[in-house]
């Protein structure tokens, strides 16, 4: 397994009104769903590409067609023309980032001595 951390599981996130639309509308496998591809996007950076829709769907065993549905119709991604993501996987992301970035910052200015 390659670079593995914990991503923070915002409190509460399965009362978002958007995310209970996709569970009444799809099923509680949007749920499921949804956590994968969160999941997936943490280990591929925070972005991914449309193509890998197909990808996506068989990690969580659902249909195709529900994954592009969940990223397409919901607030709870952002697309263009070629990718797909979620605010606020980079926003950790970008957090963790800098946090590392501090630590290294740090680490070098005390070996400097």
């Amino acid at each position: 397994m390659k670079n593995t951390f914990t991503f923070p599981h915002d409190y509460g996130a399965r009362n978002d009104p958007e995310l209970q639309r996709l569970l009444f509308e799809f099923g509680p496998e949007a749920g499921w769903a949804y956590w994968v591809i969160i999941e997936m996007l943490y280990e591929q950076g925070g972005r991914m590409p449309k193509a890998s829709y197909t990808q996506v769907a068989y990690a969580a065993h659902v249909k195709t067609e529900l994954v592009k549905s969940i990223i397409e119709s919901s607030s709870l991604f952002k697309t263009d023309r070629s990718f797909f993501w979620s605010n606020r996987v980079e926003f950790t992301l970008e957090a963790k980032e800098e946090k590392s970035a501090k630590g290294r910052t740090a680490a070098q200015a005390k070996w400097a001595k």
